[in-house]
């Protein structure tokens, strides 16, 4: 790599460091939850999402890529993503395996 485009990108990392410390509290506003449950399932969201993502195609295949088609196929994706999240985090704190008091 060219030492300018090093310099460039640590650059780059400075101002995104900076701008995300400046809205660090706006990203754990509650519309905003299952957006960062899914950045904290980021394996099974991406691995979920390329299977949704040929569903969708073949979807778009059948019934044509209209705009209430693609508003419909991505709001449902959106909601299976986020399901998938919730439900793997549900699934990785082992509820089953706590103790009883």
């Amino acid at each position: 790599m060219d030492p300018l485009q090093y310099v460039h990108f640590l650059a780059s990392v400075f101002v995104v460091l900076v701008l995300l410390r400046a809205a660090s509290r706006s990203c754990f506003a509650p519309p905003l939850k299952p957006f960062v449950k899914c950045g904290q399932q980021a394996l099974s969201i991406f691995t979920s999402g390329m299977v949704l993502s040929y569903i969708g195609g073949m979807v778009f295949d059948h019934r044509g890529t209209g705009a209430l088609t693609q508003i419909a196929v991505n709001g449902v994706t959106f909601a299976l993503l986020f399901a998938i999240a919730y439900g793997v985090a549900w699934f990785k704190a082992a509820p089953w395996k706590r103790a009883v008091s």
